[in-house]
C-alpha cells in the first residue's frame, strides 16, 4: 500500500497514461493499493499501478504514478507516494 495526495486536479481528473507531473501534490492522505509496476522507456521512467477505490477513477480504478524521486516534493515522489 501507498498514500497519495488526492487533491489536485490532475489526481482527480486522470483517465490514463502516467501521472508524473511536479503539480501533483504532496500531502498523502489517500491510501492506493499497488498492484504492479513497469517501465516506460518513452519517458524514462518507472510506475507503479495502483488501485483506488474510486471507481470512476482512472481505468476502472487502475492507475499509473510515476516513481522517479526528483519530480515532486524531492523525494516525497509524485502526489507524495513516498511519503
Amino acid at each position: 500500500e501507498y498514500q497519495v495526495d488526492p487533491s489536485s486536479d490532475i489526481f482527480k481528473n486522470y483517465k490514463s497514461g502516467i501521472i508524473w507531473t511536479p503539480h501533483c501534490g504532496t500531502n498523502a492522505t489517500l491510501t492506493v493499493r499497488a498492484v504492479g509496476y513497469g517501465f516506460d522507456y518513452g519517458r524514462n521512467t518507472e510506475y507503479v499501478i495502483i488501485f483506488n477505490e474510486w471507481k470512476d477513477w482512472g481505468y476502472y480504478g487502475f492507475g499509473k504514478i510515476s516513481m522517479t524521486l526528483d519530480i515532486d516534493g524531492g523525494d516525497l515522489g509524485v502526489c507524495g507516494i513516498y511519503s
